[in-house]
């Protein structure tokens, strides 16, 4: 899957254009799990995020070239 196929499948589940998303939503979009993406977090890995008033955010333009490079590995 390429970046911009990536985007797009995000834009079709994210309404309204956001440009930061939960971690709920990235549990629906990649199927990692929200325990999964706390650990990353605290071991400052995986995907790009940053935090606001406590709660952990994504941003789509990150998440979709997160999506396109892992799809990119598993192919080859």
């Amino acid at each position: 899957m390429t970046f911009d196929e990536s985007l797009q499948q995000i834009k079709m589940i994210i309404p309204n254009n956001q440009l930061m998303i939960s971690q709920k939503d990235v549990n629906k979009l990649t199927g990692i799990s929200i325990t999964a993406l706390n650990r990353d977090a605290k071991e400052n890995k995986g995907i790009p995020y940053k935090i606001v008033r406590s709660k952990i955010y994504y941003a789509v333009v990150d998440v979709a070239r997160w999506m396109s490079d892992t799809n990119e590995a598993e192919v080859l």
